[in-house]
């Protein structure tokens, strides 16, 4: 028992690790800074008035509201909520579906998740995904349990993984319309198959009281009600609730500009996620063999798969969502090989596809984490931004004075900067128009392409660098005698 309580510590310490290490590392990326941006209208207003046509749910938003407040405007600080529910996520797998899974696929399923490049790299940044995650983990440890068990706790993780996944994305309801199906398929499956019972790793589970159907249903409705309506204070977004499905179908099947190939998500697996790729191809085994609940597991996440690849709109962090069920089934097919073939040969298989992707989570998230020839680096800011920001927030930190320093941003798409910049409370913003600079500010960034219409003469100093892929460079201008020029390899002649 020792030696296993060690190994679950390892694997959740790995998976802390790769989330953890230096989270301010990658710059803030376009939808970071945009949530930040909410988080700064929760200051100044009191409430977040969700809104389907531009944001998900609003829990993620008071997470990272509440991280801000407590520790302060850091791209850490945004990111560790996220990041903490990345680690819940392992240590729940690890231990809440004990009597689910046979203790070796549980391990395997634990790695797995920890190491995943696509978790990894979306559990490192402030967007909403990796909460639909653990609310997904959650959701089916619970329904899974009720089924064979019918336990006191089966009920309260499937109402709160439910609550959690509605309150995060919108996309939740394809999850729950491919675990409903699935129930269908699998009770077909049953009539010619006949399905394993799970293994049971523990002592009787408390039953149920008829408080506990009330109470936990109840519950549920009671946060969606209270974070959708902004404690009290939007209760349009109530209703939004509702609206957010028709929403969001004309978002996925509508011309947006992330529209790509049914073969995306295959091609995603193929470079980054070997063992979710090896866990798909195995998963039609559970078509004629092993537990009903792996069975379900099976066919709700090829039905996600499925739905995924049919919708025109593709991104790359929607994978997090589908690869999940993956890790749990590899698990159990790299035991169940184990078992009909010399322990070699999963033994090999297992450390080819997790060094592989270890490795790849860690070049990743940690040398190539803005890279645009990297699949999952989609509208990521460039650290070469750091150009123009440092000599901003590096003077302001050490002169607060400065934060009251009047600036003038021209580039036509500015996020994350409103954030990054947010304690400057004397910068105006413009889309493409330079405003009238007869009384130059004591700093201007604007796009490249203006770069002919300036001419702020000999006080001041002049810095580029990117933004954005596809963007032209940003270009600085400082007033030398309120922003000292940083080292002379960043420079370059007006």
């Amino acid at each position: 028992m020792k030696r296993l309580l060690i190994l679950e510590v390892i694997i959740l310490l790995i998976a802390a690790g790769f989330r953890l290490y230096d989270l301010n590392l990658k710059p803030p990326h376009f939808d970071e800074g945009v949530n930040g941006f909410f988080v700064d209208q929760i200051k100044s207003t009191g409430v977040f008035k969700y809104d389907p046509t531009n944001y998900h749910g609003p829990l993620h938003m008071y997470a990272l509201f509440g991280a801000q407040s407590m520790l302060g405007r850091e791209p850490w600080v945004l990111r560790l909520p996220v990041a903490l529910v990345g680690i819940a996520s392992v240590a729940f797998l690890l231990w809440g579906w004990r009597r689910l899974l046979t203790t070796p696929a549980r391990l395997i399923a634990g790695l797995l998740l920890a190491i995943s490049p696509a978790a990894v790299f979306v559990g490192r940044y402030a967007i909403h995904e990796t909460w639909l995650v653990l609310a997904l983990l959650l959701f089916a440890a619970g329904a899974a349990e009720w089924w064979y068990l019918r336990s006191r706790r089966a009920i309260w993780w499937t109402w709160l993984g439910f609550a959690l996944a509605a309150l995060t994305k919108e996309t939740w309801i394809i999850h729950l319309g491919c675990f409903l199906v699935a129930l269908g398929v699998v009770a077909l499956l049953n009539r010619f198959f006949t399905s394993d019972p799970p293994p049971e790793t523990e002592p009787s589970l408390s039953k149920p009281h008829l408080i506990d159907h009330l109470l936990a249903p109840l519950t549920a409705l009671m946060a969606l009600v209270v974070f959708y309506s902004g404690f009290g204070f939007h209760w349009e977004g109530v209703v939004d609730f509702f609206r957010a499905f028709a929403v969001w179908a004309e978002t996925g099947t509508a011309e947006s500009g992330h529209e790509d190939d049914w073969h995306y998500w295959l091609e995603l697996l193929v470079t980054y996620e070997w063992a979710v790729l090896a866990a798909l191809a195995g998963s039609a085994f559970y078509l004629f063999k092993g537990s009903g609940i792996l069975r379900w597991l099976a066919a709700s996440a090829f039905g996600v798969f499925l739905v995924y690849t049919l919708i025109p709109y593709k991104t790359p962090w929607c994978l997090v969502s589908m690869a999940w069920p993956y890790a749990i089934l590899g698990g159990d097919l790299a035991v169940r090989l184990g078992r009909i073939a010399t322990p070699l040969v999963p033994a090999a298989l297992l450390l080819v596809a997790t060094g592989h992707d270890a490795w790849k989570a860690w070049d990743l998230n940690f040398v190539r984490y803005d890279d645009p020839d990297e699949e999952y680096v989609y509208v990521q800011t460039k650290r070469g931004y750091r150009n123009y920001l440092d000599p901003l927030l590096d003077s302001a930190r050490e002169r607060p004075q400065l934060y009251g320093a009047r600036g003038v941003i021209v580039i036509d798409s500015v996020h994350p900067l409103p954030w990054v910049l947010g304690n400057f409370y004397n910068i105006g913003y413009y889309n493409d128009e330079l405003p009238d600079l007869s009384n130059p500010p004591d700093f201007l960034l604007i796009n490249q392409s203006h770069e002919g219409k300036v001419n702020l003469g000999p006080d001041y100093w002049r810095v580029q660098g990117p933004l954005r892929d596809g963007m032209g460079n940003v270009v600085g201008y400082f007033r030398q005698d309120r922003f000292p020029a940083p080292a002379a390899s960043l420079l370059s002649e007006p």
